[in-house]
Formats: C-alpha cells, structure tokens, sequence
C-alpha cells in the first residue's frame, strides 16, 4: 500500500496544481493562453502516469474512481498530443479533477482511519 499510497499522493498534488493553474480563468482565457493548456495537460500526464502504476489489488478496491478513462487520456497526451482538444481538457480541469479530488482524498481518509482503527 506504501507506494500506492505516495501515487495517490502524486495524483492528489496533480489536482491541486490544476485547480491552482486554472484559478481565475474561464474557459475562453484557457483556451487562448498556451502556456496554462501545457501545465494542465502536464499534470493530467502526470495523473494518469500515476494511476496506470497502481496495483490491480488497489484499483480492485478503489472502483469508484473510473481508472481506465484517466489512463487512456495520459496515453493520449503523451502519444497524439495534437489530437488534444482543449476544451475537452478544459472540461477535464473543471468538471473531472474536482471530482477526482474528492474520491482521492475520500481513499487517502479511509485508509487513514483503517490504519489507526
């Protein structure tokens, strides 16, 4: 669980950089401002990176979080980055991360609470 547990850690870190990349923005700013686009899709890279090296045992155990789209989004942006649409990371930043965040943090205090129960 150790190491699971420091990627989800990362992947915690990765949403708050997004959230922190994006405050104040709105969605035409973002679209026209390059620099924001390559943080974004760097963390969500980043993420995805991340969550395909969990363990089958964790992602077993943690099927709330819907593992797979966010693997194949960091394959993607790694590997046909042109083909990103920005407004689908836009959506991604702003509807997707929030709720990644939450689940991540959700996972982070069960395990906590196991831990010291």
């Amino acid at each position: 669980m150790d190491a699971d547990k420091s990627r989800l850690l990362n992947i915690l870190d990765r949403t708050k950089d997004i959230s922190r990349f994006i405050s104040g923005c709105n969605q035409e700013t973002f679209i026209e401002n390059d620099e924001k686009q390559n943080a974004v899709v760097m963390c969500l890279l980043r993420i995805g990176e991340n969550a395909n090296k969990l363990s089958a045992e964790f992602i077993a155990a943690n099927s709330q979080v819907s593992w797979r789209p966010i693997i194949n989004l960091r394959h993607i942006a790694a590997h046909k980055y042109d083909s990103l649409q920005m407004l689908d990371v836009w959506v991604n930043a702003t509807v997707d991360v929030p709720i990644l965040r939450a689940k991540i943090e959700n996972i982070l205090e069960d395990t906590a609470s196991n831990i010291s129960s």
